[in-house]
């Protein structure tokens, strides 16, 4: 489970039998609408992933405590 300061994102990383899934599920509005993505993931995938998140924090770096 990925942590959100958001309420209403939740993201979850499943693993299973070598390979994985993404879920993520947005809900802005929990009486009318409800949004899920799932796909599947391997270790392929990691290293643009985590290429991609750096450039996020030196875009928008973390301020304050979390």
């Amino acid at each position: 489970m990925l942590d959100c300061i958001e309420p209403y994102l939740e993201a979850r990383v499943l693993l299973k039998d070598g390979r994985g899934e993404f879920h993520v599920q947005i809900t802005p509005d929990h009486m009318t609408e409800e949004h899920k993505y799932q796909f599947e993931i391997d270790q392929s995938y990691l290293s643009g992933l985590i290429r991609e998140l750096e450039n996020v924090l030196q875009r928008f770096p973390l301020r304050g405590e979390m």
